[in-house]
């Protein structure tokens, strides 16, 4: 077995157990209105970005419309991007 195969075998993530991943990858770049989060280009070849503060406007609207629907914290939730 090569190193490869032992490293994918034995890897395991070493996650905080309070740990949040919005303020690790959205929240502590927001305050830069302009810090690009997502550029996307679609099948057509039309381009759009998303800016880190925007991404954290939308992410606490879905928040906030999960939370009226009664998800609780810690509630595993799966969502599918267009």
């Amino acid at each position: 077995m090569d190193q490869y195969d032992t490293l994918y075998r034995e890897f395991r993530w070493q996650v905080p157990a309070a740990f949040n991943i919005a303020a690790v990858c959205c929240s502590r770049w927001a305050s830069d209105n302009g810090r690009i989060a997502i550029h996307y280009e679609d099948e057509s070849g039309r381009t759009s970005t998303l800016t880190y503060a925007a991404l954290e406007m939308e992410a606490n609207r879905l928040s906030n419309i999960l939370r009226r629907l009664g998800v609780a914290p810690g509630a595993r939730v799966a969502i599918v991007l267009p």
